[in-house]
């Protein structure tokens, strides 16, 4: 996908997106964090959303004295606006205004301006729902799916979500392909899933964007589709998400690629990286590990880079050792000790790792031989497509007994893990 392509998307989404991902964004564009160092840009950003009203002028110098954007960082100055913004949003919600309700929730959720309440943020949130205000819809539904400050009810997040959907709001419409993606709260069902993503993104939400790049990337409901899984990476990397310009790195430094496309590997590498992407770092050492055709392997490096991850209780951390001690480099080949850090993260819902437990039970490579154990990890790994856990299913499931399918079944049923949508609250600038 040509940068020209990318660019005329990010432009329609600039009308869609929410203040509070307008905000990051331009703090992202200022400090050049995963997005081309643009002051200019960041500051044109916060003249706009400061115009629309007082209290969002008082939010934006919060904002700005909080990170120090184009002015001195002063942590009471930021407290100072944070405060009058709080207080003309609580004003404008006695008058009954849903946006500024749905704001004033907003507030309480971050602590900013008001000291941090959950139940009232989802009070807040509630009250502005009940009016029609569709990104209240969206927020509750977090609220909901999440328990922040209400008791978690998944189907209740999913009906809002779709109400949202329903009124126009990609964010919602995304939450509500997300869910039927993944079985969240609701039977999965991919075709529908997928469209309500496709109308996400074409509204211009950019995490619509990253979840269909994951999609195609990953086989999650659909064919594993490498080349549309770059075309909405691209931009979602372009809109300076860190875990979609590490997969589009992953993708662009894998077999068959250019040196052109390994190198710009590197740079979106890097940059995921420098963001605190986990995945970034793991990618960085899998590369390590296993080295490629225009960089050479440094298993020590990669050790470092697990160690580090593992720091950080990332599952990556455990996936990336397990693959050194698979390998040998730096450690030498344990097999045994592989298998240990795979179930780790296997049991942590990782699906390349479940799949890797599949197939050890069934090889017999650092635990004996077990094909329940195998049937019940494959089972587990098998909606991730990318993972091959489907055919190894197929091919396993003729050598077991109708007890031993119902145990297998019923393992991968306890060790199921919910896989959770990765949305923050927003606010509303109009």
């Amino acid at each position: 996908m040509d940068r020209y392509f990318a660019m005329v998307y990010l432009t329609e989404a600039n009308e869609h997106r929410d203040a509070w991902q307008e905000l990051q964004r331009a703090l992202k564009s200022y400090r050049g964090e995963g997005l081309p160092q643009d002051e200019a840009l960041a500051r044109e950003t916060f003249d706009r959303i400061h115009r629309q009203g007082k209290a969002f002028s008082a939010f934006c110098y919060a904002f700005m004295h909080e990170h120090g954007l184009a002015v001195a960082r002063d942590p009471d100055l930021a407290l100072k606006h944070y405060v009058q913004a709080a207080t003309t949003f609580a004003s404008e919600s006695e008058s009954g205004i849903p946006a500024s309700i749905n704001n004033l929730g907003f507030m309480y959720a971050q602590g900013k301006g008001v000291e941090r309440d959950a139940g009232r943020a989802a009070d807040s949130f509630r009250r502005s729902s009940d009016a029609g205000f569709a990104l209240a819809k969206v927020n509750l539904g977090l609220c909901c799916l999440n328990g922040w400050g209400t008791d978690k009810d998944e189907s209740r997040a999913f009906e809002l979500f779709k109400a949202a959907a329903e009124a126009g709001h990609g964010a919602g419409a995304a939450c509500v392909g997300q869910m039927l993606r993944d079985g969240v709260g609701v039977p999965a069902d991919p075709s529908a899933a997928m469209r309500y993503l496709r109308q996400a993104a074409e509204i211009g939400d950019a995490g619509a964007w990253f979840e269909l790049g994951l999609s195609y990337d990953l086989g999650l409901g659909v064919d594993v589709d490498k080349e549309e899984a770059i075309k909405w990476y691209t931009l979602a990397a372009a809109d300076g998400s860190a875990e979609a310009q590490a997969r589009l790195g992953a993708i662009l430094a894998g077999p068959g690629r250019s040196e052109i496309e390994f190198k710009k590997a590197v740079t979106l590498l890097e940059f995921a990286s420098d963001q605190g992407s986990d995945y970034g770092d793991y990618f960085r050492g899998f590369l390590q590990l296993y080295g490629a055709r225009w960089q050479k392997g440094n298993p020590m490096s990669a050790r470092l880079i697990a160690l580090s991850l593992q720091d950080r209780k990332s599952v990556h951390g455990d996936r990336l050792l397990a693959r050194i001690f698979d390998h040998g480099g730096a450690v030498g080949r344990d097999p045994k000790r592989a298998a240990s850090l795979f179930r780790k993260a296997a049991l942590a819902g990782d699906a390349e790792s479940q799949a890797e437990m599949g197939i050890r039970y069934e090889r017999s490579d650092g635990v004996e031989r077990d094909l329940v154990e195998a049937y019940a990890w494959l089972s587990l790994a098998a909606p991730v497509r990318a993972t091959g856990a489907l055919r190894l299913l197929d091919q396993l499931r003729p050598q077991l007994n109708l007890e031993e399918l119902r145990r297998a079944e019923q393992l991968a049923q306890e060790r199921k893990v919910s896989r959770g949508l990765s949305r923050e609250l927003q606010l509303d600038e109009k």
